[in-house]
């Protein structure tokens, strides 16, 4: 017994558990309490005037809507990516009005237009809101359309009852705060908007080195031509301070020497042809 109420507290956790982190609560209105600046992602529907003031339901901004003309003189958003993105199924809307204290009551309901080959205007009921009074609307809306077909969607109110008992004044002004629509069921976040990449510096080229000339190698003088050069140089300073060249005086020398051998030689000879016969 133990064992199976154990079991049956585990399957209670675990359903608790799974429907509190698969709960979608992420709002697919941008700017949803008009904090960031009225302009940046609500419009005029109708050419009404809106204009940020700090009487609000909560936070420090909220949108007072004034110079109205038509029943549709609202704060309209666009949703069409953010919807398309989240998908077709069940969405829970509201929104916080306050109609200026100059007037008495005023009726007014959430539209969810949606554009997906024929056009439909899913709405909340409408809510008789009083004058100086903060007044919730909410509801839940079936937003189906064929996968993919969706190509316009936009968020606003609307001020005139469809079966026209209610009877709304188009100059009515009001104030409108803390606006929500979220899908109900399985969480599916909005992707994180990738950061536009940095630019990457060109490297800078890096210089090419100079090649470097190598110095001419100086010829090795050996000892030997070193001596020699030495010695003709002091023979030819010598020759040179005699008047005469060292070749000269070897020519002089060497015919000295032949005229000298040659006249001995002659003597010799001339000498043993006279000799005394016996």
């Amino acid at each position: 017994m133990k064992k199976v109420i154990s079991i049956l507290l585990t399957l209670a956790l675990m359903l608790t558990v799974s429907s509190t982190v698969f709960a979608d609560t992420e709002n697919v209105l941008m700017d949803p309490s008009f904090e960031d600046g009225i302009y940046d992602n609500w419009v005029s529907y109708n050419g009404c005037l809106i204009e940020e003031t700090g009487d609000t339901h909560e936070g420090s901004v909220a949108a007072f809507v004034s110079e109205r003309t038509s029943h549709v003189d609202v704060p309209m958003q666009d949703i069409t990516d953010r919807l398309i993105y989240k998908g077709p199924g069940q969405y829970t809307v509201s929104a916080w009005v306050k109609l200026d204290e100059a007037f008495d009551e005023m009726p007014i309901q959430i539209v969810v237009q949606l554009q997906a080959g024929a056009q439909s205007w899913p709405t909340t009921e409408f809510v008789t809101v009083k004058g100086g009074v903060w007044t919730k609307l909410e509801g839940t809306l079936d937003l189906n359309w064929t996968e993919g077909a969706l190509t316009y969607a936009e968020f606003y109110f609307n001020t005139t009852p469809t079966d026209g008992n209610m009877g709304d004044v188009p100059g009515n002004e009001f104030t409108i705060d803390e606006c929500s629509l979220i899908k109900t069921g399985a969480a599916q976040a909005f992707p994180a908007a990738t950061p536009k990449p940095t630019a990457t510096p060109a490297p800078t080229a890096t210089p090419v080195p100079t090649a470097t000339i190598a110095p001419t190698a100086s010829p090795v003088v050996t000892a030997t031509a070193v001596a020699a050069t030495a010695t003709a140089t002091a023979a030819s300073d010598t020759d040179t301070k005699g008047g005469m060249s060292a070749g000269t005086w070897i020519i002089i020398l060497a015919g000295a020497a032949l005229l000298l051998g040659g006249g001995a030689a002659f003597f010799i000879i001339k000498k043993k042809g006279t000799a005394p016969k016996e």
